[in-house]
């Protein structure tokens, strides 16, 4: 964690997936009180509990990628998925 006027590191944490460290998280945002994260190069995404660094949910979006795809044509394809938007105020 960051201190954003100063990105000076105020917390490390490790995440964990049943008691074993979780790699290659990244895009991470905070989203009511949980660290939410993708999984590179996978399509999951991780629910984290922001005291402890244990993933408490899994959010499994096989198929997401290729769907796209098909739907707006292979030029828009992606390499990964990366990003995770949160309307605070929708609440979605």
């Amino acid at each position: 964690f960051i201190e954003p006027g100063t990105f000076r590191i105020v917390r490390k944490m490790q995440v964990t997936n049943a008691g074993k460290p979780l790699p290659w998280i990244n895009e991470l945002e905070v989203i009511d009180g949980d660290l939410w994260a993708n999984v590179w190069p996978s399509e999951c995404v991780a629910r984290i509990n922001i005291d402890t660094g244990n993933v408490k949910a899994w959010y499994l979006l096989h198929g997401l990628r290729d769907m796209l795809a098909q739907r707006h044509g292979r030029a828009h394809r992606m390499d990964v998925m990366n990003g995770i938007a949160w309307d605070p105020t929708g609440k979605r």
